[in-house]
């Protein structure tokens, strides 16, 4: 049950997106003048900035993970959140108290003094006031959408990670990944270091790298992931992190987090490191569900997202079939992120996101049978659509919730 600070915070957050117009606003101008005002800034805190298609939020936990593992004190910001909005901004691994928030949301909202935020500007502001209001040793920051525009690229990185490139957003970032990766590139600061976790990086974003004279390290090139079935090693040319655990979230982000670690804090504890991976985690990323362990959850939203997580799963095979249970918002390609799922899928569960931007079950169903994929129902809700895969599924089958954020959400909400 919410408290009553939890259900004002609830409340104004609520009214807050109902009057703040469009949620996507990129630019740095309005915000920035407000940050002004409040004199944001990290402080003696060290940055790492995080942005890419896919994989930033497993990249970001990796971090705090290790910093906190070797004594740091880290602020965490993350977006969107799952269940609890508390959770886009942590400290030292805890979300924070309602009160603070509504406290952090009044300052923002006096130091705006006629200036217009989005919602996620807001917020972004908020999440940063918290942390400022504490002796850190960290900011470790997921970049919303893009890069260069984007809210979070307000604090300038002590150290850069960017993830996987892939086409998403492209009615703000491009619709290639040399126009994707350009805007990635944004959060790179002269001759500052970098993490480039894209295996296969585009010509624009080398480019970016060479022209601000970046300390780079090129996961593939710099840095390689050695994979056994039951743990990794991390090697470079100058030495290697051997058996290393297997959480369950993708090699190279984890890899990918380490590094931007290992930058901050040359000196890591192998037996440190080794415990901190040991605990990490990422709610809706190849997640368990606790009800029914036949049951995936994997915020997977895209086509680049659709395929990591279709790769994975073929090297963990299932003796019986796959079914889907997916729900998208109605701004994704969603024919293009259901032919991933076909490699994988016996028959897919489309539900409905009842959201301003969500999807039909029966938009999803044209694109999933225009695919050649079957399809077992139309589903008003993720619940309903995975209430009656689990009566159909056998025992030994596996059914996967993906397609948003949104749609895990509501699973891991259901008691």
């Amino acid at each position: 049950m919410l408290s009553a600070e939890q259900r004002q915070l609830q409340q104004r957050l609520e009214d807050m997106a109902r009057q703040a117009g469009p949620a996507i606003e990129l630019g740095l101008e309005r915000i920035g003048r407000v940050a002004h005002r409040l004199q944001m800034g990290p402080g003696r805190a060290k940055v790492v900035t995080v942005a890419g298609t896919n994989g930033k939020g497993s990249t970001v936990a990796t971090v705090d993970a290790v910093l906190r593992a070797h004594g740091w004190r880290v602020g965490r910001y993350m977006s969107p959140h799952l269940l609890d909005f508390r959770e886009r901004a942590c400290v030292d691994g805890q979300m924070l108290a309602a009160s603070e928030w509504l406290a952090a949301l009044d300052h923002v909202e006096a130091a705006q003094d006629g200036t217009h935020l989005t919602y996620f500007e807001a917020t972004t502001l908020a999440s940063f006031w918290l942390f400022m209001q504490r002796d850190l040793d960290a900011w470790v920051l997921e970049v919303g959408l893009g890069g260069r525009l984007d809210a979070v690229n307000l604090i300038d990185a002590d150290v850069a990670v960017i993830t996987s490139i892939g086409i998403d957003h492209v009615e703000y970032l491009g619709a290639t990944r040399e126009l994707i990766a350009r805007e990635k590139a944004g959060i790179l600061r002269p001759q500052r270091p970098c993490i480039i976790a894209d295996r296969d990086p585009p010509t624009s974003l080398r480019s970016e790298v060479a022209r601000l004279a970046v300390d780079a390290v090129w996961m593939g090139v710099d840095a390689w992931v050695q994979e056994r079935s039951q743990d990794w090693d991390l090697c470079q040319a100058h030495r290697t992190w051997q058996h290393l655990p297997r959480p369950r979230l993708a090699l190279d982000n984890v890899a990918g987090g380490l590094l931007a670690a290992l930058t901050l804090l040359p000196e890591l504890a192998p037996v440190t490191v080794q415990r901190a991976l040991q605990d990490v985690q990422l709610a809706g990323r190849m997640q368990v569900w606790e009800q029914d362990a036949r049951v995936l959850l994997d915020v997977a939203h895209n086509p680049h997202g659709a395929a990591f997580l279709c790769r994975q799963l073929h090297r963990h095979p299932t003796p019986g079939r796959t079914w889907v249970v997916i729900g998208m918002l109605a701004d994704k390609d969603r024919a293009a992120t259901v032919t991933e799922f076909l490699a994988i899928a016996d028959g897919f569960y489309p539900c409905t996101l009842d959201l301003p931007r969500g999807g039909s079950a029966e938009e999803l169903a044209v694109s999933i049978q225009a695919q050649g994929g079957q399809c077992q129902g139309l589903y008003a809700t993720p619940q309903a659509a995975l209430a009656d895969c689990r009566v159909r599924a056998a025992a030994a089958d596996r059914i996967l919730v993906v397609g948003s954020f949104h749609t895990v959400a509501a699973i891991l909400a259901v008691d």
